[in-house]
C-alpha cells in the first residue's frame, strides 16, 4: 500500500509538470516534432540528436504514435518524455523489489518526487538524451533482476550498449552495473555467445554513426567531447562540482553537497564490502567520473566552414 502511495505520488507530480510544460518550449523540443513526422515517413535524417553526433531523435516515435491518436506534439513531447522519466523509475523499482530489496524499491519510486521540482522539469523539456537514458536504464534494471533467460540477458546487454553508444554519459551508470554482473556470474561459452549477439545493435549505431558524419561533417555542428584529458578542465570541474550534482539535489534540501554526499557514501560501502564483485564497479565509477570531468568538448570547423580558436572551441 505504501509503494503504491509513492508511485501515485511521483505520478501525479509527473502529470502535473507534462501538463505544465505544454506551454513551454525549445529548440530542441521543436526539432523533436520535425522528427517525429520523419520517423513516421522512413526519412530520418541523421543517427544523433539534429546537428549532433550524440542523443538521438527516437522520442519521435512515440510523439507520432500520440500525434495519429490526436495529440499536438507539444502536448505530447512532455508526455512522452515524462513517460520515459517515470518508466525509468519503476524499472528500477521492479528489479529492486525482485532482489527482495524492498527499501531500495521504495526509494526508487519516490524519488521523482522528492528530487527538485527543476529536475522534474527539466527531464519532461530538455530531449535530446531522454531515449539513451531510459534505454540504458532499462538495460541495467534488467540486469539488476535476478535468475534472467539468456534472451532476457541478451536484450539487457544490447539496449544498454545502445544507450551508451547514443550518449556515453550513459556509462557512468552502465558500466559499473556491467563489471558487477560479469564478476557475479560464471562466464561460459554460451555467455560469451550471448555477449557477441548483444553486441551486435550498439555496433550496427556506432559503425552508422561514424559513416555518417564521416561523409557528412556539416552535419555535426555542436561537436562531440574529445577523448583527449584536459587538466584546465579536470581543475575546473572539481572546483565546480555543483555543475555535475545540482540537478539531482533534494527539494527539501537544495544543495548539490546532498547528491554528492550520497553518491560517496555509497562507493565506500561498496569498498568496505572488499569483495572485487563491488570493489571493482566502484572503482570504475570513480575512474569515469574522474575522466569525463576531464574532456573537453570539440567543435569541428569544417561544419562552420572556418576556422576557429582554441579556446573558442572549448
Amino acid at each position: 500500500m505504501l509503494l503504491g502511495a509513492l508511485a501515485a505520488a511521483a505520478v501525479i507530480q509527473q502529470i502535473q509538470v507534462s501538463w505544465m510544460a505544454r506551454s513551454v518550449t525549445n529548440d530542441d523540443a521543436t526539432l523533436l516534432w520535425y522528427s517525429a513526422q520523419e520517423w513516421a515517413s522512413h526519412q530520418v535524417r541523421q543517427p544523433g540528436f539534429y546537428g549532433q553526433p550524440y542523443g538521438s531523435t527516437l522520442e519521435g516515435l512515440p510523439l507520432d504514435l500520440l500525434g495519429r491518436l490526436g495529440l499536438d506534439f507539444w502536448i505530447g513531447l512532455p508526455v512522452v518524455m515524462g513517460l520515459f522519466a517515470i518508466g525509468g523509475w519503476s524499472l528500477l523499482a521492479i528489479a529492486a523489489w525482485r532482489r527482495s530489496h524492498r527499501i531500495l524499491a521504495a526509494a526508487a519510486l519516490v524519488a521523482p518526487a522528492l528530487l527538485s521540482g527543476y529536475h522534474a522539469f527539466f527531464v519532461t523539456t530538455v530531449p535530446t538524451w531522454t531515449a539513451p537514458r531510459f534505454l540504458a536504464v532499462a538495460g541495467v534494471a534488467l540486469l539488476v533482476m535476478p535468475r534472467l533467460l539468456r534472451p532476457v540477458e541478451a536484450l539487457a546487454f544490447s539496449v544498454l550498449g545502445l544507450g551508451v553508444v547514443m550518449d556515453p554519459s550513459n556509462a557512468l551508470l552502465g558500466v559499473p552495473v556491467v563489471l558487477w554482473f560479469l564478476l557475479s556470474r560464471r562466464v561460459d561459452r554460451d555467455r560469451d555467445v550471448t555477449l557477441a549477439a548483444s553486441a551486435v545493435m550498439p555496433a550496427a549505431w556506432f559503425v552508422w554513426s561514424w559513416a555518417f558524419f564521416r561523409a557528412h561533417p556539416d552535419y555535426d555542428l555542436h561537436g562531440a567531447l574529445s577523448l583527449r584529458p584536459s587538466w584546465d578542465v579536470f581543475s575546473h570541474s572539481v572546483t565546480h562540482l555543483g555543475s555535475f550534482f545540482d540537478l539531482f539535489a533534494p527539494e527539501l534540501a537544495p544543495t548539490w553537497l546532498v547528491p554528492a554526499g550520497a553518491c560517496l557514501v555509497l562507493i565506500a560501502v561498496l569498498v568496505a564490502r572488499r569483495n572485487a564483485r563491488y570493489l571493482v564497479p566502484a572503482m570504475g565509477a570513480i575512474a569515469l567520473l574522474l575522466w569525463g570531468s576531464t574532456r573537453r568538448r570539440q567543435l569541428r570547423s569544417r561544419a562552420w566552414g572556418s576556422s576557429c580558436r582554441k579556446d573558442a572551441c572549448s
